[in-house]
């Protein structure tokens, strides 16, 4: 019996592999989410990381907080108990 379970996992495995493999991207978001084109605004992915955007959101609190020091360049900031 465990010889049975153990070569049909195997084969479900291989069938799960290959689905995943076959899968179309496209198709299976639209099943999840409703037809769209996911090729254009507002779905399409953006061209960047979103990196330029949260520095940009850093240097606007830096100007709020006063800024940094000289002093305060290169120096990692202390954190105390878990915050």
């Amino acid at each position: 019996m465990v010889r049975v379970w153990k070569v049909t996992g195997e084969a479900m495995e291989r069938l799960r592999r290959e689905e995943l493999r076959t899968l179309d991207s496209y198709k299976t978001i639209a099943l999840l989410c409703g037809p769209a084109d996911y090729t254009r605004e507002p779905f399409a992915p953006k061209p960047t990381s979103g990196l330029v955007e949260q520095q940009r959101w850093f240097s606007k609190l830096r100007k709020k907080l006063g800024g940094f020091t000289e002093s305060d360049k290169g120096e990692q900031p202390t954190v105390r108990n878990g915050r």
